[in-house]
């Protein structure tokens, strides 16, 4: 092969390329690494990797997820193919490469306006894009002709279990703040992540656009890149505990407010709660359950015990604690409650013609009227 002359190569590449049926020509980059860079080069650029025999973009609204191709795709072919669609994005433009031209607004605000530091943020975010948990939906925001409509992410509300609700995009700039988390927390990128914990950013907000969160706010062990970046998230007030078993991973520590509700130390308390409702959000619920818990117990000990007047002031600060822990609970269940009907009244012609029942159901167990 090595005496082929290189333009009966390419053109060999070329007929494969657009010839061949798809899959042999996937098996074709496996001769060896040049023919792997040259087809590879070829395929990215060719329409019939976007055409129903691959990557199916032509839009159906009937089905947005027939296709399950790009779960299959070698990663390198995939980061490829969206860096070259992000650079042709005036040619052939779609949700996705808009949302990255856009993206470089807050990239530039971040990492300066320098080139070199817009390709480097770039790539970040094409490999959380490739990575997400979109799966066939994000093929959807490739296809050029697909129509610019809210999400139909269908989720059930966890205190109303039969009312599921459609979630609308974030802001862009939330999105990309996201992916700056997810990508610092796994792959150790400790300065991203101690800046934006720094500016209160929520580490469980989730994107709608690409169905991730930098931290499950319901996983009880999350994986790390390290232990800096385990180290870091403790720091700022996370409840974890690190275990580390050839990889890192942090715990989710349900116990986390016990020494400060045992001391009795209101103030400390409410600030320690206050951060995660900034950064950690979406453990709060489960941290403020476990903590009353606490708080009840050691009442419920001491009056048990028949204290004393020199422990009334102890017992009168524990009732006090476990009053407070019940109010951020309402307050927590109520912010969740008021999110529902917000996003309910934005869709309620989706609803009333596609889940009815959801509807009488949020009616009756929110007591909100959606007319």
């Amino acid at each position: 092969m090595d005496k082929l002359p290189l333009e009966v190569f390419h053109s060999i590449i070329e007929y494969a390329v657009e010839d061949n049926p798809l899959q042999d020509t996937f098996g074709a980059r496996l001769v060896n690494r040049h023919w792997n860079d040259v087809v590879t080069k070829e395929l990215i650029r060719s329409p019939r990797l976007e055409g129903r025999e691959g990557l199916h973009l032509e839009f159906d609204e009937r089905n947005v997820s027939a296709n399950y191709s790009w779960a299959s795709f070698p990663y390198r072919l995939k980061m490829l193919y969206l860096m070259h669609r992000v650079k042709h994005h005036e040619k052939n433009p779609c949700h996705f490469t808009t949302w990255m031209q856009e993206m470089r607004q807050f990239a530039e605000a971040w990492d300066g306006d320098d080139e070199e530091n817009w390709q480097k943020t770039l790539l970040k975010l094409l490999d959380i894009a490739t990575a997400s948990n979109a799966g066939t939906r994000f093929l959807y925001h490739l296809s050029p002709d697909s129509p610019e409509l809210e999400p139909i992410e269908i989720t059930p509300y966890r205190n109303i279990p039969n009312l599921h609700w459609v979630k609308p995009f974030e802001p862009l700039e939330k999105t990309f703040k996201i992916m700056l988390a997810f990508h610092a927390i796994h792959h150790g990128n400790t300065r991203d992540l101690f800046r934006l914990l720094r500016e209160g950013h929520d580490l469980t907000a989730r994107s709608t656009r690409f169905r991730l969160s930098a931290l499950g706010d319901n996983a009880t062990v999350n994986a790390v890149a390290s232990e800096e970046i385990a180290d870091i998230l403790c720091k700022f007030g996370g409840p974890f505990r690190l275990c580390s078993c050839g990889s890192s991973y942090v715990f989710f520590e349900s116990t986390s407010l016990d020494a400060m509700i045992d001391s009795g130390n209101r103030k400390k308390l409410e600030r320690r709660l206050k951060t995660l409702h900034t950064r950690f959000r979406g453990f709060l619920p489960a941290v403020l359950k476990g903590a009353r818990r606490r708080a009840e117990e050691n009442y419920i000990r001491a009056k048990v015990a028949d204290a004393d007047d020199s422990q009334a002031e102890q017992l009168a600060r524990w009732l006090d604690t476990d009053n407070y822990l019940a109010a951020e609970m309402t307050k927590i269940r109520h912010e969740i409650r008021d999110a529902v009907i917000e996003d309910i009244s934005r869709f309620q012609d989706y609803y009333r013609r596609d889940h009815p029942a959801a509807v009488r159901d949020a009616e009756y167990d929110t007591g909100f009227s959606f007319v």
